[in-house]
């Protein structure tokens, strides 16, 4: 895919005037690659951390999405508890008594990513995604927004369930730090915060929507684009995102805070 600088379109910033019929406006990078001395200084930074694996399959043609695979691992915890009682009143009766009891916390798949690898929305669960916005999906949402709420497909989650959360509150600062962790059964958070400055606010700490545990995510990764935009290659996004990081496990509050302070320190629009 050619990437091309933005500050070479022809017949601006003192750039030569277009040629006729030109359809190329612009001048591709050299080698194709975007200079370090241009990306922003908190991408930069980002980069340096082996946040998220290179690829390590060619991908699909052309966009080269779909460019890492690796083997999945299940886990879970299966219980059965057994009692037997045997009583012999006589030679000729006999009483038995049992009870059993079966307990099953199956994990969901451990796959890497949060998202569908179909480009489209096949299920409930198989999204684990941030959305941040004014969409009020399933109504009665108090107030305009934009609010941080959990993209877990099929639908806009302000908290654990369709209902609105009244913990709910509208970010509206010009730079947003969002959060969402989910441990795929039981847990979800959901965080917001102002980019510039000040600590992170907790919406939501508690359980998954109905329907949604265990999460069914496929080990796609979507970063700054939800599903929805690049399902049929369209682009229904608005806002700029600058950048973000899908971990493993269930990171604490304590970590949290610290990313929440390190975003502060990259000095957004400073």
């Amino acid at each position: 895919v050619p990437i091309y600088e933005p500050l070479t379109n022809c017949g601006q910033l003192s750039n030569p005037a277009c040629v006729a019929g030109q359809t190329v406006q612009r001048q591709q990078f050299a080698g194709n690659i975007i200079p370090a001395s241009r990306m922003d200084p908190a991408a930069r930074k980002f980069l340096d951390f082996p946040i998220y694996a290179l690829p390590n399959i060619p991908g699909t043609p052309f966009t080269r999405t779909f460019n890492y695979s690796r083997n999945a691992t299940t886990g879970g915890d299966n219980d059965q508890l057994n009692f037997r009682g045997d009583y012999n009143m006589s030679d000729k009766q006999r009483i038995l008594a049992r009870y059993s009891r079966w307990k099953s916390a199956n994990l969901p798949v451990d796959v890497y990513g949060n998202s569908e690898t179909t480009r489209k929305a096949d299920r409930a669960g198989a999204m684990d995604a941030i959305y941040f916005g004014t969409s009020c999906w399933f109504g009665g949402c108090s107030g305009s927004g934009p609010w941080v709420q959990a993209d877990l497909e099929w639908g806009l989650f302000p908290g654990g369930s369709s209902s609105w959360n009244h913990d709910q509150r509208a970010f509206s600062s010009k730079y947003v730090t969002a959060m969402l962790k989910n441990n795929g059964t039981t847990k979800l958070a959901l965080k917001g915060g102002n980019a510039q400055s000040g600590s992170l606010t907790t919406l939501w700490n508690g359980a998954l929507p109905n329907g949604y545990n265990a999460m069914k995510k496929q080990g796609a990764i979507v970063l700054g684009s939800g599903g929805d935009c690049c399902a049929t290659n369209t682009n229904f996004s608005e806002g700029t995102f600058y950048e973000g990081a899908i971990v493993s496990g269930y990171p604490s509050d304590a970590t949290e805070d610290s990313v929440q302070a390190n975003v502060i320190a990259a000095g957004y629009g400073g």
